[in-house]
């Protein structure tokens, strides 16, 4: 008969079962490495949560903060990137530097707030979009709305990242993963995980714009000899006109 002692050794073991002194992340959620080395280690999961609602709380206008989703898309086992309600479009050139197939791009566009709402819903519960990133008016953000947004998403094994303004931090969520996302000042973005699954909150980084690899390379190496300056060659002198006519005047046959 197992003893009390035993029994809860035994349940400390699990592999679902996460103990902050050892370290050691749980297993039983399925996640998207994110492309950020730094930004996982911070993540006690070890990357996006690939399934379910993610916050990204901007500190202003933040145009940056799409690009910290980059490094991930071309893991998203080839499923839609559906971006929801764009205030801008999106950078192709950049999309393609990335790895992500413009096929596989989706942008959803509504007049109406509500049916876009409810575009979100559907699309992340159709087990097609792999990521969707939604920016939506805040008076939607309520928690039944946010509730129904999480389950489609956890249904449709999407990772849906939905927009929020910082001043919505105190505001409750189903998220389980809330960041604070702030590009002051220029160059960098600094993070903030606010509320993260299974973890502690509350660590920062300061991640550059684009991930090394996503870089542009500079047009022309500092040690690059300098080009050969153009030869210039004489313009050929017209030849002077024949007598009885005027320069510019077509001659007789």
């Amino acid at each position: 008969m197992d003893t009390p002692a035993s029994s809860l050794d035994h349940l400390l073991h699990r592999p679902d079962v996460w103990r902050a002194r050892d370290g050691r992340r749980c297993s039983g959620e399925t996640v998207l490495p994110s492309g950020w080395p730094e930004l996982d280690q911070a993540l006690h999961l070890g990357g996006w949560p690939a399934h379910g609602l993610t916050e990204w709380l901007l500190d202003g206008s933040c145009p940056q903060a799409l690009r910290l989703l980059l490094p991930a898309l071309p893991e998203a086992d080839n499923g839609l990137v559906v971006l929801a309600g764009a205030p801008a479009r999106p950078h192709t050139r950049a999309l393609r530097r990335a790895g992500l197939n413009p096929e596989q791009l989706l942008l959803l566009r509504a007049r109406d707030p509500e049916t876009l709402m409810r575009a979100c819903r559907e699309c992340a519960a159709s087990d097609t979009a792999a990521v969707l990133v939604a920016w939506l008016p805040r008076r939607l953000h309520q928690p039944r709305n946010l509730q129904k947004l999480h389950r489609a998403a956890r249904l449709g094994r999407c990772l849906l990242v939905l927009m929020r303004d910082v001043r919505d931090a105190e505001q409750p969520s189903p998220a389980p993963l809330r960041l604070v996302l702030d590009s002051r000042p220029p160059g960098d973005l600094a993070v903030r995980v606010e509320k993260q699954p299974g973890g502690w909150a509350g660590q920062r980084l300061q991640l550059p714009v684009l991930p090394e690899h996503l870089r542009y390379p500079p047009e022309v190496p500092t040690d690059h000899p300098p080009a050969p300056e153009p030869v210039q060659r004489p313009r050929p002198e017209m030849p002077a006109p024949r007598p009885g006519t005027e320069p510019g005047e077509e001659l007789p046959g």
